[in-house]
């Protein structure tokens, strides 16, 4: 589970706003609001059964349906394991329908687009990480302009300026080689100012907006910056491994290599927890530490991390997804073990002297 989690803040969040502009009462926030934290912490089999009974309170379905497809694609991302996909994108479409349902009847348009908008974008994304990228850019590209569209028709909805905001950014950064030419403007700056207007003005969407400057102040090679939000938001949810992988990551490119091996650790510890692990993450993180005590000149203890990944019992479809890892963690060791036989000849070569 690593940056593309982001949009899934950013999706998420989006959707929350619109149960405060529609006539929903207090007990049905307050559902919304837990079942948003749980996710956060990855308590998702709870956070499903919140949600679930907003069923009780709704007067239709379209927000029920979207935040279990948005705690199904979350589970999915950390856990790195896609066998739920059949139920999300059953969830996301039921979304999709239910807010084609509101829009036919011209209910609140601004946030049936916006409904609609965000489902398309997060099944868009989801296809973009199983690699299916023309399927995803059918689907993204619609579901953007439609948040755009409810933007212009209720400019309130500053949730919606995070998803529009991030997609900018990133878009641009993905086109960076094409700015030169004039339908390929960069548009980075614009849409850090519109997550920054999304904290600023957004009731519930601070620490997604923070989680999401948070890698795009990685990409910006901001450390300091990065970290610093990591921290405060941790604060505010102790132990959430979306943003213990930010913090982790900021510190390892940053070169602080001795905090990076602490976050990796607890990242493992957390995730060995789990009941029916696929070890995908344990992958991540092993060659991570890997890395740092190599760079630290400490060559046995990342040969040790190095040999842990290559004796993981990980199934076909894991070890196929982390093929090109596992042949990094390959060289990795053979440069290790390189440096410790160089070690073990000048050591030699004193003793003789």
């Amino acid at each position: 589970m690593r940056k593309p989690t982001l949009i899934f803040w950013v999706l998420f969040s989006t959707s929350i706003s619109s149960n405060l502009s529609s006539a929903q009462d207090s007990s049905s926030l307050r559902l919304i609001e837990e079942g948003i934290r749980l996710t956060i912490l990855q308590r998702f089999e709870e956070a499903m059964a919140k949600f679930d009974s907003l069923k009780f309170v709704e007067n239709n379905p379209t927000q029920r349906f979207f935040y279990q497809a948005a705690t199904l694609q979350a589970q999915m991302m950390d856990r790195e394991d896609y066998s739920l996909e059949d139920q999300f994108m059953r969830l996301i479409d039921q979304t999709i329908t239910a807010a084609d349902s509101l829009l036919k009847h011209d209910d609140d348009r601004a946030w049936a687009c916006f409904y609609k908008g965000s489902a398309l974008s997060y099944k868009g994304y989801y296809l973009a990480q199983r690699k299916r990228y023309l399927p995803a850019l059918r689907s993204v590209i619609p579901g953007i302009k439609l948040l755009e569209e409810a933007i212009s028709l209720d400019s309130t909805i500053y949730e919606a300026y995070l998803g529009v905001g991030s997609y900018k950014y990133w878009r641009t950064r993905m086109m960076r080689f094409l700015h030169w030419l004039p339908f390929f403007p960069d548009q980075r700056q614009e849409g850090i100012a519109m997550i920054h207007k999304a904290i600023e003005q957004g009731r519930l969407a601070r620490p997604v907006a923070i989680s999401e400057l948070i890698w795009i102040e990685i990409d910006r090679h901001n450390w300091p910056v990065a970290i610093s939000y990591a921290k405060q938001a941790l604060q505010e949810y102790p132990g959430s491994r979306f943003f213990l992988w930010g913090l982790a990551e900021a510190y390892f490119r940053g070169g602080c290599l001795h905090q990076a091996i602490k976050i990796y650790q607890q990242l493992l510890k957390s995730y060995q927890r789990e009941k029916n692990y696929n070890h995908y993450n344990d992958v991540i993180c092993y060659y991570r530490l890997a890395q740092c005590h190599h760079l630290l000149r400490e060559y046995q203890t990342s040969h040790q991390y190095c040999q842990m990944i290559l004796e993981l019992p990980l199934a076909k479809n894991v070890r196929h997804r982390l093929k090109k890892r596992l042949k990094e963690t390959e060289k990795l060791l053979y440069l290790n073990q390189k440096k410790l036989a160089q070690t073990s000849t000048n050591n030699g070569k004193q003793k003789d002297e």
